[in-house]
């Protein structure tokens, strides 16, 4: 008489038998019993609440296609199940459908699971293992939820960590440099305006391991880097963050301040630096160009400027080359450099003399969103406020808290690190062409704001503006004279009901 064997372990149930002594105690119990076992089918790892695992599938193919295999023989019933309802069912299906005898090697061979007495002695069995496997269940979330609340983190590290023990042999989170260095570009490259796409591209290409197409919303998401540690809900507590163990690799200021975006969703320009204008230059009825690409009968692919409501095109090389001419034209001589940086220097100095009101009022301000913060968070606590209103009014609280806090760091400034950003800046208005292709699309898109007023747009051959920075106006005529800019006045566009730069 043929059988086949089945064994399991799992993390969740915490066996203390091997695959390989299962294995044994049924292949003793064949021969005790005159049995040939024809095949041993193993789920390593795999949980005994759904019959959803792989070789558990397998074996029940094998069966079909071997009429010859009439008994089916594990160690003991926890290894079959540990779901009383769906172990009678998937026995009931064994047993009566394809005419197949289930023991365990605690059974004795030959016995009767229809006689009353004898299923409800192996019930009793399922109930105990479904019992045994709710406990194990309980005090892994009991242990879970101890551990976080020291500030431990209990499960896999994710991207940016490693799983270690400390000296108490407790777990513990160390990070590895390579993974956290890519983890603050992404956060960087987020603050700054760049897409979650692009910076998937980016970072996959520097060794970014986790896969799918939220894997980077999932960093952004994790409170973990900044240092937080979700403490699970339990009983009547609801889930909630506190200060962890581990190194922080951002900082929480930032986090919470991306925490807002991501709720928000802002739209982020794709970089392309084949297109930079896209998304900044307008059309003359004032809405912002797109652009895409076309094959040429050369095959290579051309970059065009299209604006969505007139369907015309117009080609990025040519727009592109009449750009650099106007920025090589806006560019600025040492002269005016030297005018501009005494005028700056008198307006840090103005600056500083006034940040001391604005440094209180600041303050102020801090100690307000910090309040409440406290407020929300007492709140919560007493069950006075549902889960998800709480986490969208504390994202909210935490980045306005931490839009303050940037703000001080700001006034806080002192008189020389401002004089060392000036001196930073300054000398990229002799050669705006070249500084322009150094910036990222970010701080390009945010150059052609503040020179153009967000209005810069074409038209007839020639880019045209509302508003031109002062910096920039000392050759407005040469500019107009050569064909590069025009700056008009204000007008109401043809066909679309918004203002340029409105």
């Amino acid at each position: 008489m043929y059988a086949i064997g089945y064994t399991r372990i799992s993390k969740e149930d915490q066996s203390h038998y091997s695959l390989d002594y299962q294995e044994r105690m049924i292949r003793e119990y064949c021969e005790r019993n005159k049995l040939t076992l024809k095949a041993i089918f193993a789920d390593n790892g795999q949980s005994s609440y759904s019959f959803d695992r792989p070789d558990y599938k397998a074996l029940e193919t094998f069966i079909r296609k071997n009429k010859d295999v009439k008994y089916l023989i594990f160690m003991d019933h926890t290894r079959f199940s540990r779901n009383t309802a769906e172990a009678l069912m998937k026995l009931k299906e064994l047993e009566e459908k394809m005419k197949i005898r289930v023991y365990a090697t605690t059974d004795n061979f030959g016995t009767d699971f229809t006689d009353p007495s004898a299923f409800i002695l192996r019930t009793l069995q399922y109930v105990m293992g479904e019992s045994e496997l709710h406990n194990i269940r309980k005090r892994t979330k009991q242990g879970l939820l101890q551990g976080a609340l020291s500030g431990r983190y209990m499960h896999p590290a994710p991207f940016g960590y490693k799983n270690i023990r400390d000296k108490q042999d407790k777990p513990a989170l160390v990070i590895v440099k390579n993974q956290a260095d890519i983890i603050r570009l992404i956060y960087r490259e987020y603050l700054a305006g760049t897409s979650v796409t692009e910076i998937g591209r980016t970072v996959r290409a520097m060794g970014f391991l986790p896969k799918g197409k939220s894997a980077i919303t999932r960093i952004l998401s994790n409170p973990l880097y900044c240092g937080l540690i979700t403490i699970p809900p339990h009983k009547d507590r609801q889930s909630r963050f506190t200060q962890g163990l581990h190194e922080p690799i951002i900082s929480e200021m930032d986090y919470w301040i991306i925490q807002e975006r991501l709720v928000k969703k802002p739209y982020a320009a794709a970089k392309n630096e084949e297109v930079p204008l896209r998304g900044a230059l307008r059309c003359w009825c004032g809405r912002k160009m797109t652009a895409g690409n076309s094959k040429g009968k050369t095959g290579t692919y051309y970059w065009y400027y299209l604006c969505m409501t007139h369907k015309e095109n117009f080609p990025a090389k040519k727009l592109h080359a009449l750009f650099n001419r106007l920025l090589d034209k806006m560019s600025i001589d040492e002269d005016r450099i030297n005018r501009i940086r005494v005028t700056l220097l008198s307006e840090i100095d103005d600056k500083v003399k006034g940040q001391e009101k604005e440094i209180a009022d600041l303050k102020r301000e801090l100690r307000s969103a910090q309040i409440q913060i406290a407020t929300a968070e007492r709140k919560f606590l007493t069950g006075n406020v549902r889960e998800e209103i709480f986490t969208e009014v504390m994202t909210e609280l935490k980045a306005n808290e931490s839009r303050v806090q940037l703000a001080l760091l700001n006034a806080e400034t002192t008189r020389p690190l401002f004089i060392a950003r000036l001196e930073q800046l300054l000398p990229g208005l002799r050669n705006l062409r070249t500084a322009f292709d150094d910036m990222p699309l970010v701080k390009q898109h945010q150059f052609l704001e503040l020179a153009f007023g967000g209005t810069l747009h074409y038209r007839e051959g020639v880019y045209r503006t509302h508003f031109l920075h002062p910096a920039f106006s000392h050759n407005e005529l040469e500019l107009n004279a050569d064909g590069l800019l025009k700056v008009e006045k204000p007008m109401h566009s043809i066909g679309h009901e918004s203002r340029l730069g409105g």
